[in-house]
């Protein structure tokens, strides 16, 4: 009973030494995708989506921020009327005692 046992546990572990050695079927990332099922498309967008967002977020700067850090460096005071009647009063000071 114990060489029975033996023989059952040499013969997995060299099934399983067999399998680990034979290289898995080569698949491309389309057919990758095509078997996630069509939850994938969805997924694939929105991964898409967000690394779009974190490129555009964090490595990019905003104009209106790059245009009120020119104003705070050379103590300007900005007046912009986007109506008539209504605009935004920028008062740009500075810890500086001198502007560039």
């Amino acid at each position: 009973m114990v060489l029975l046992d033996v023989n059952v546990i040499a013969d997995t572990a060299a099934k399983a030494a067999s399998a680990a050695a034979t290289p898995p079927p080569h698949m491309s990332l389309f057919d990758l995708i095509l078997s996630g099922g069509w939850i994938m498309v969805p997924l694939g967008i929105l991964s898409l989506f967000a690394i779009y967002f974190i490129i555009e977020r964090y490595f990019t700067e905003p104009p209106e921020s790059l245009f009120i850090d020119l104003c705070t460096i050379a103590k300007v005071s900005v007046i912009v009327f986007d109506d008539k009647y209504h605009g935004y009063y920028l008062h740009c000071r500075s810890s500086y005692t001198y502007a560039d």
